[in-house]
C-alpha cells in the first residue's frame, strides 16, 4: 500500500511542477547579461537558476561560462579567461567578487566624489540672539527694543503703572488720516485762539 501511495505521489508532483524547455533556458543562460549596477551575488543567483533548467551535467562549466560572457565587466573577463583550464567555481566566485569590491572602493576615492571637507567654507555657527533690552523711545519703558515696534503699544497697552502721577500718558504722532502709529492713541487737535 505504501508504495502505492509514494507512486502517485510521485506522479502528482510530476503533474504539477511546471514543465521547463531546457533549450530555452540554454538559450536565456547563453544570452544573460548582467545589468548595469546589479551586483555580482544577484547575476550569479540567476546564472544558478537557469543552469539548474538545463539538466547539465556539469553545472559548474557552465556557470563559469555564463559568468565570463555575461559580466559588465572587462577587467573581470580578462582576469577570468586568463586563468588556465584548472579554473574552478569557487576561484572564479572570488575573483568577480573581489573585482566587484575593488571597483567600488575606488568609484568611492574617484576625484569626483571627494570627501574632504574645507573648514574655511564651514558656516559659523549659530549663536542664539540675546535680547537687547533698553529704555524704549516710544513709551519709555524698558523692553526688547530689538523688535520692528513696541510691544505694549502693539497690544494697545499703556503701563499706567510706570506713569509719573500728573504726566500725561504716552502718545504717538498720528498721521495724515488721523490714524495713529504703533496703535497709539490719537492726539487731541489743538483749539485755535481768536486774538
Amino acid at each position: 500500500m505504501e508504495t502505492k501511495l509514494n507512486t502517485n505521489w510521485t506522479r502528482f508532483e510530476n503533474y504539477l511542477s511546471p514543465k521547463s524547455n531546457s533549450w530555452l533556458s540554454r538559450y536565456k543562460l547563453r544570452t544573460l547579461k548582467q545589468e548595469p549596477g546589479e551586483t555580482v551575488h544577484s547575476f550569479v543567483k540567476k546564472i544558478r537558476i537557469l543552469v539548474e533548467e538545463c539538466w547539465f551535467t556539469s553545472p559548474d562549466v557552465n556557470i563559469i561560462d555564463a559568468l565570463i560572457f555575461g559580466s559588465n565587466s572587462k577587467r573581470t573577463q580578462t582576469k577570468l579567461v586568463d586563468k588556465d583550464t584548472t579554473l574552478t567555481l569557487d576561484t572564479t566566485l572570488d575573483i568577480t567578487q573581489t573585482e566587484e569590491v575593488t571597483t567600488n572602493q575606488i568609484k568611492e576615492i574617484s576625484p569626483g566624489t571627494s570627501t574632504h571637507v574645507d573648514p574655511l567654507n564651514c558656516d559659523p555657527p549659530i549663536r542664539p540672539r540675546s535680547p537687547t533690552i533698553l529704555l524704549c523711545g516710544c513709551c519709555s519703558l524698558e523692553h526688547d527694543v530689538s523688535e520692528l515696534s513696541c510691544p505694549p503699544l502693539v497690544q494697545n497697552v499703556v503701563h499706567a503703572e510706570k506713569r509719573i502721577p500728573g504726566e500725561m500718558s504716552v502718545v504717538h504722532q498720528s498721521d495724515k488720516k488721523g490714524k495713529t502709529k504703533h496703535g497709539g492713541q490719537k492726539l487731541p487737535k489743538p483749539s485755535k485762539r481768536e486774538t
